[in-house]
Formats: C-alpha cells, sequence, structure tokens
C-alpha cells in the first residue's frame, strides 16, 4: 500500500509511489481512481486545507518554520517545549489529542470522498466485521436512483478502527449518535482546531451541540441541505465553549493567525496568504461557500470544487518526479497582477522542496538530540501508532474475544505468535496492530510473563517502522522493548532488549552521536550476556563489532578490544551468521591493528578468510576476499 506524508514547514506533500500524470479529476473525483496512490494523496491533501485553515495546525507549521531558521542560525535542535509535544499530548481525561483529532476528520472525509461502498470492499476489518456477522450486510448498503449508497453502519464502521484516530468519533458516537455526529463532527472538530486548546474545545462543544439539536432521530437526512443550516449555530457553540475556555483567545482561522504572526520569511506561505484574503473578501465566511464553510466540509463536492480551483499543495513529491501547485486561481491572480506574493508555479514548488530540504537537517539534528537524551537513561515510554487502516487487518487467533466491535487476542503472547505470522506473509498493516495489541496487553501486568511478550512486540513494530523510514517512531518502540525486557527480567526479554539496543547505537552511531551510540552498544553487551541464549550471544557479536566500528580511529585499544569481543562471541554461537559477524570483526581488528602499528595484523586478517570462507554468506565470502588483499599488502 502507497503512503504518504504531509510536510508542516513546506506545506509539501511526499508520496511513497511512481510518479504519474497529474489530472484535475485526482481532485474533483477521487472516488472514480481505482488507484491506491489517489487516496493517499487525497488524506495528505486534506491536512494541507486544514493547516491552511486551522489556526492551532498553522501555528504549528509556522512554530516548525521558526525552529527550522532557529537551528540554522545556531546549530542547536529546539528543546523541550516545542509546539509538537502539545500536538501529540494525550488529552489527560479524554485520552486523544490534537493529532488524533486532525487525523480523525481526515478519515472522516476520506470515506465521504473515496466512498465507504469502495473502502469496505479493500478493509479487511470490516469484511472480518462481516465474517462474523454476514446478517450485517444487508444494512451496509443501499439503493437510491440504482447506485448503491452507504448507511450509517458502514460510516461508523469504517471511523472507528483499532487505533487512536478513532477515538475523537467514537467520542462523539457516545454523545451523539450516529445520525448527529456525521453532521456534526466536521464541523465541532474544524473550529476546536481552531482554538488554543483543541481537545478541551471540542469536548465542551460536544456538550454544548448535545443540549442544542435533537436530530438523531430524524431518517434519510441529506446532509448537505443540514449542514448550511447548523453551520452557524455550531460555529457560535464552539467559539463560546472557546471564549469560556481560553480568555482573550477565540477562534482564529488559518489566514487570520498568518496576518498576525506575520509570514513575510516565509514565500511559500506568503503566496498562500496572499490567496487566502483574496478568496476571503471574495467569498465571504458565511455558508453555503464561505471560506471557513468550504474549508470546514471539503468533501462536500461544491467545497471541494472551490477548494481545489484556489489552493493546491506547492509540490507533491514523488520517488521520480514532482506535481508543481498549479491552480487556476494563482495563474488567474499572476495574468492580471492583482496578488503581491503570489508566486509562479515552478517557482513556488522551487521554493517548497528547498524548504523541505532544509527541514530533513532540523530532523536528523533532533534525532540525534534524543538518542543522546534516551541514552542517559531509558524511561521513555512510546504512545504505539498504528499504521492507517484499510488494508491488511489481522486474521484473529481463535483465543480472541470481543469488546464492542473490536476483536482482542486473549494474551501478549498470542498477539506476538500472530503479528510474527503476518509480518512473515508480508501484512505489514496486520501485523503492526496485532503488535501494538500486545503492547498494551503487556504494559503493567502483574508477572514478568506478558513484559517478555510485549518487549518482543515493540521490537518488531521498530523494525517495521525502521523499515519504512520513520525513525522517530521507531525509536520510540525500540526504547519500549529495552523497558519493557529490561523489567521483565527473563533471557526472552532481556535478548529483544539487546537487539533494540544493538540497532538504537547503530541508528546513533550513523547520526555521528558516539556518546548515544556507545551508550546503547554497551547496554545491549549487558543485557546479551545477562540472557545467556544464543541470541542474546548474537547481539554480544553485533554490539562488539559496533562498538568497534565506532571507536576505529578514534580509540585504538578500545577497538581493539570491542572487535576482539565480538570475533569470540561470533565463534560461540558457531554458525553461518555467529561466523559471518565474527569474520566482520576479525577484519577490523586487523585494520586497527595495522593502522596503530599494533603486532599480529596478520593473525587477524588470517582468522576473517577463516571465518568469511566457513560462513559460506556472500557477505562472509566479500569479507574473506577483503582480507586476504589486506593480508598481501602487509609488508614481510
Amino acid at each position: 500500500m502507497a503512503r504518504g506524508l504531509f510536510l508542516r514547514p513546506s506545506l509539501s506533500i511526499e508520496l511513497d509511489a511512481a510518479h504519474f500524470e497529474f489530472d484535475d479529476a485526482v481532485l474533483h473525483h477521487p472516488a472514480k481512481y481505482e488507484d491506491p496512490v489517489v487516496r493517499v494523496f487525497v488524506h495528505e491533501l486534506l491536512h494541507f486545507w486544514q493547516t491552511l485553515s486551522q489556526s492551532f495546525l498553522t501555528g504549528l507549521a509556522l512554530a516548525e518554520w521558526r525552529r527550522l531558521i532557529e537551528f540554522e542560525r545556531s546549530g542547536l535542535p529546539s528543546g523541550a517545549d516545542h509546539p509538537v509535544r502539545e500536538f501529540l499530548e494525550p488529552h489527560p481525561e479524554l485520552g486523544f489529542s490534537a493529532w488524533d483529532l486532525s487525523e480523525a476528520l481526515c478519515r472522516y472525509w476520506d470515506v465521504h470522498i473515496i466512498g465507504p461502498v469502495k473502502l469496505i470492499e479493500h478493509n479487511e476489518r470490516v469484511l472480518e466485521f462481516l465474517r462474523f456477522f454476514p446478517q450485517a450486510k444487508e444494512h451496509l448498503y443501499r439503493e437510491v436512483n440504482g447506485e448503491r449508497q452507504y448507511s450509517s453502519l458502514a460510516f461508523d464502521l469504517l471511523m472507528r478502527g483499532e487505533d487512536s484516530y478513532a477515538e475523537p468519533y467514537r467520542y462523539a458516537l457516545d454523545r451523539w449518535g450516529s445520525n448527529q455526529s456525521v453532521i456534526f463532527f466536521p464541523i465541532a472538530g474544524h473550529f476546536a482546531l481552531q482554538s488554543p486548546r483543541p481537545i478541551a474545545v471540542f469536548a465542551e462543544a460536544s456538550d454544548r451541540i448535545r443540549r442544542t439539536f435533537q436530530l438523531d432521530r430524524m431518517r434519510d437526512l441529506d446532509i448537505h441541505y443540514v449542514w448550511p443550516a447548523v453551520f452557524d449555530r455550531v460555529r457560535r457553540i464552539c467559539a463560546e465553549a472557546c471564549a469560556d475556555l481560553c480568555g482573550d483567545r477565540g477562534l482564529e482561522a488559518g489566514w487570520k493567525h498568518m496576518e498576525r504572526v506575520g509570514v513575510e520569511d516565509h514565500p511559500v506561505f506568503r503566496h498562500y496568504l496572499a490567496l487566502l484574503e483574496s478568496t476571503s473578501d471574495h467569498w465571504g465566511n458565511d455558508p453555503p461557500g464561505g471560506l471557513d464553510y468550504c474549508f470546514a466540509l471539503p468533501g462536500n463536492p461544491t467545497c471541494r470544487e472551490r477548494l481545489a480551483y484556489a489552493f493546491r499543495p506547492p509540490a507533491t513529491i514523488f520517488h521520480d518526479g514532482v506535481w508543481s501547485g498549479r491552480s487556476p486561481l494563482s495563474l488567474t491572480a499572476r495574468l492580471f497582477g492583482n496578488l503581491e506574493g503570489v508566486l509562479e508555479e515552478e517557482l513556488l514548488t522551487e521554493q517548497a522542496r528547498e524548504i523541505h530540504e532544509r527541514g530533513r537537517k532540523v530532523r536528523q539534528a533532533e534525532l540525534r538530540a534524543r538518542l543522546s537524551s534516551a541514552s542517559g537513561g531509558i524511561t521513555i515510554r512510546s504512545r504505539a501508532r498504528p499504521l492507517p487502516s484499510g488494508t491488511g487487518s489481522p486474521t484473529r487467533a481463535a483465543a480472541g474475544h470481543r469488546e464492542g466491535d473490536r476483536i482482542r487476542l486473549g494474551s501478549a503472547a498470542d498477539a506476538v505468535s500472530l503479528a510474527v505470522t503476518l509480518r512473515d506473509r508480508g501484512d505489514v498493516d496486520g501485523a503492526v496492530r496485532a503488535c501494538t495489541e500486545a503492547v498494551d496487553l503487556a504494559r503493567d501486568p502483574p508477572t514478568a510473563e506478558p513484559k517478555r511478550h510485549g518487549a518482543k512486540a515493540a521490537r518488531i513494530l521498530g523494525d517495521l517502522f525502521e523499515e519504512r523510514g520513520e525513525q522517530e517512531t521507531a525509536i520510540g518502540h525500540y526504547l519500549e522493548a529495552i523497558e519493557m525486557g529490561r523489567e521483565s527480567g527473563t533471557p526472552a526479554g532481556l535478548d529483544d532488549a539487546a537487539q533494540a539496543a544493538v540497532t538504537l547505537g547503530a541508528l546513533a552511531g550513523r547520526d555521528g552521536d558516539a556518546r548515544a551510540a556507545e551508550a546503547f552498544l554497551r547496554d545491549a553487551l549487558r543485557f546479551g550476556a545477562e540472557s545467556g541464549t544464543p541470541e542474546g550471544t548474537r547481539s554480544v557479536a553485533r554490539a562488539g563489532f559496533n562498538l568497534g566500528f565506532l571507536f576505529t580511529g578514534r580509540d585504538p585499544d578500545a577497538a581493539q578490544e570491542a572487535f576482539a569481543g565480538a570475533v569470540r562471541a561470533g565463534r560461540e554461537l558457531a554458525d553461518p551468521g555467529g561466523w559471518e559477524v565474527a569474520a566482520m570483526a576479525a577484519l577490523g581488528l586487523g585494520n586497527v591493528r595495522r593502522d596503530s602499528a599494533a603486532p599480529d595484523a596478520a593473525a587477524a586478517y588470517r582468522e576473517a578468510v577463516e571465518l568469511g570462507r566457513r560462513s559460506g554468506t556472500p557477505r562472509g565470502e566479500e569479507v574473506a576476499h577483503a582480507a586476504e588483499i589486506e593480508l598481501a599488502r602487509l609488508p614481510d
């Protein structure tokens, strides 16, 4: 399945897919497209529109831009009080965050725009539900003028996925019921994200909406007619809730926030501010065609048509190409010269991509800072984030039981077993959900047994996200694997802690943070030795090799000691993988001895040749060949 990412500081979209020619139908009629990349693009496009219109997210994007500028000025990453923490932090009572709310809104519009009928056909979780309750199928669709339309049951099933994004909509369903949730959720969520405290305002507004409207028993409502009728009243309710909770800070549209804080130093934001101010003047702000109305309800075909006309992302980046943000409104504005600050599309795309590349450096620096901080004492507990739902949900084990419309597995061990099976079959989404459930089941248990299974699940999650290139998420899971494995005190738990520590050490070393790398790798040596298992010995060998590589050129004595330990551990394993690592360590040992004029470099090279040949692996053969070359170069 294709993956996507919305990059707030540059307002651009990145798609993990090959480039194809842009067609306006992608914006105006995305439900007609079978290509799953289009579904991902639509989701990220919704995040782009959110950032232009919802001041909480606008402020977050601009704060990240200021962070980038500050990093380029000082070379230091931002501190712990960065607004991203406020965005991600779950509400202490409700359990979901502003991030969850923004994602829930996007999921809401994914369902409306692409269509539940099509999504259900590709959603394993819903198909699984139907296998257990086949009688529900007749309630998912209805025929209207010869077309299959979805029911509230179909919509609710897709919205109540098995991840934190579903929590805001579950909250709405509990208070409003199905009919009113589909009407009020997008409007209340939109205006809550125009406040300084989105979740508190959303909760307070939810209670006031419940006391104001009684639409839950009405049938056959056409939401496209109901939305204009209730829009202003819901906006006032949200504004009143914001005034009561936030003092002098009222609701603020994204473009108003840009005006207030200034975007003169950001060419891409300046471009969109000019377009936003112009459309606000011409469209107004009232239903059914006002600017705020369109941004609040982008799944309405008329609203989406207007937004697509005026606001397209500056760059959509593929593996091998890019879409430029060519909107008809910006073209008209430039032709007539009536909007200052509007950029020609190619220049706009170039500016967005340049900011995106600059932002990569900031993220790398912050990653190194987090690794350094974590290495001093690993106490961070991650909040697992499943991949987006939609494909590949796990087939549940017989040991499972139901909680509402969810099927919970009976134990962490069952969940890990299922996750390994799904991972080996290539079902990454299913493996992530099963691992996440295993970690949840293992947290704060009365015995060590669930902890060891939780450590394995967290370590697998780290591997899956690392393979996807999502290092920040992967690091959180690796840290939790270390914590759970250490707390379990079991050999298996310590094995997973050791493997996670080796990976974190390698990541830190690759990013140039020697202090963090050494701390993690020494933890791996300790955990591997304490476990006393072959897997623990394997981690000792890998950690020793990485430590030797880390010390090479800095501390020859420490490098020799680490490489020699890795050779011993690899030999002890007495299998191809162990011999391969031992051969690599012996080659490194020979190089250190040669460069420091220490004796016995030739002996280390000969050992590398022997072990590499014994391993029989392609890498082992390469190491043996390299050692032979180095051996021949030594003076007699």
